[in-house]
C-alpha cells in the first residue's frame, strides 16, 4: 500500500527576490519526481529543472520567477500526482481584491450570478452565499484555476432560489487563506406593485413608501412567524411617501411588510431585508 500525500501540493521557503528558497514537495519512498518550469498552465514552452522531490535557487531573481510543475510518480505509476506553484517574487504581499462586476438575473426558474475581478487578486475559490433568516449560508463553489485568464469571468447557478427574494454575496478566499467578502446582490421575481413602491431592500434605517392612490390604507410589518412588530392606518395622496422608521426591536433579518387599501379592499405583501 502507499501512505497519502502529506502536503497536497507544492512548499516553498521563500516567495522572495534576493532571496535563496527551496520548492519541495513529498519525499516518498518508490517514488520518482520530475519538475518543470513553464509560464502558463497550458504553455508548451516546459523546461526540465531536476528529478528529486525538492529543487533549490540560490538568490532569486526576477528570470526564476514563473509557473513550477512537479509530476510525481509513486510505485510504477500506482499513483500519480501534478502540483503546480507560481513564483513571483511578491514576498506574500497580496494585493487587495477589486470586484469589478457582480451582478444576477433569473433565466426561468433559476438564478444566475455573473462575476469578474481584476487581474491579479490571488483568488483561489468563490464560496457562493445566499440569505437565509439565520443568515448567510454557502450554496456552491467556484474554484479559480492555477492560472487563470487576465479577463476571467465566472457565474454560478442558484437551482432552488426563493420564489420572491434572494439575497446574495461573495465569501473569496486567497491563497494565503485570508478571506474578503462581496456586496451584496438582491434578486426579486415581484413585478413593480400596484398599490405602492417600497424602497430601499435592504433597509438599513428607514422604509419608504410611495403611494399611487390618494387612499386610506392599513401598513403592517410582520415577522416571518406573523408577530406583529407596527401596525397603524394611514391617508395618503398621489405619490406621496412615506418614511417609515425602523422598529428598534428588529435585528438583521427578513420581514414582511404589509399595505392594504382600505377602499378598493387589495392588499401588497413585501419582503423586507433589515441589516
Amino acid at each position: 500500500s502507499v501512505l497519502p500525500l502529506a502536503n497536497n501540493g507544492i512548499s516553498n521557503d521563500y516567495n522572495c527576490f534576493q532571496i535563496s528558497t527551496t520548492l519541495s514537495v513529498d519525499n516518498i519512498y518508490t517514488s520518482t519526481y520530475a519538475w518543470y518550469k513553464k509560464h502558463t498552465v497550458q504553455g508548451t514552452d516546459s523546461t526540465f529543472l531536476d528529478s528529486t522531490s525538492s529543487i533549490f535557487l540560490p538568490y532569486v531573481v526576477p528570470e526564476d520567477t514563473g509557473l513550477y510543475v512537479c509530476h510525481i510518480n509513486i510505485n510504477n505509476g500506482c499513483i500519480k500526482r501534478t502540483y503546480y506553484y507560481r513564483l513571483d517574487g511578491s514576498c506574500y504581499q497580496y494585493l487587495p481584491v477589486t470586484l469589478k462586476e457582480f451582478s444576477g438575473h433569473y433565466n426561468e426558474s433559476n438564478a444566475i450570478l455573473n462575476w469578474k475581478v481584476e487581474a491579479g487578486s490571488d483568488i483561489k475559490r468563490f464560496v457562493v452565499e445566499r440569505k437565509y433568516n439565520s443568515g448567510f449560508r454557502q450554496i456552491g463553489v467556484v474554484n479559480v484555476g492555477v492560472d487563470p485568464p487576465v479577463d476571467a469571468t465566472y457565474s454560478f447557478t442558484d437551482a432552488q432560489p426563493d420564489p420572491l427574494f434572494n439575497y446574495y454575496r461573495l465569501k473569496m478566499v486567497r491563497y494565503n487563506n485570508t478571506v474578503v467578502y462581496s456586496n451584496v446582490v438582491s434578486l426579486s421575481r415581484l413585478k413593480e406593485p400596484a398599490l405602492a413602491n417600497i424602497y430601499p431592500n435592504p433597509v438599513q434605517d428607514i422604509v419608504t413608501i410611495e403611494f399611487k392612490k390618494a387612499h386610506r390604507y392599513n401598513i403592517k410589518l410582520v415577522t416571518l412567524a406573523s408577530h406583529v412588530l407596527k401596525e397603524f392606518t394611514y391617508n395618503a395622496g398621489i405619490g406621496k411617501r412615506l418614511l417609515l422608521p425602523r422598529p428598534k426591536e428588529t435585528g438583521t433579518g427578513i420581514y414582511i411588510i404589509r399595505i392594504t387599501d382600505l377602499t378598493d379592499n387589495l392588499e401588497l405583501a413585501q419582503k423586507l431585508f433589515f441589516r
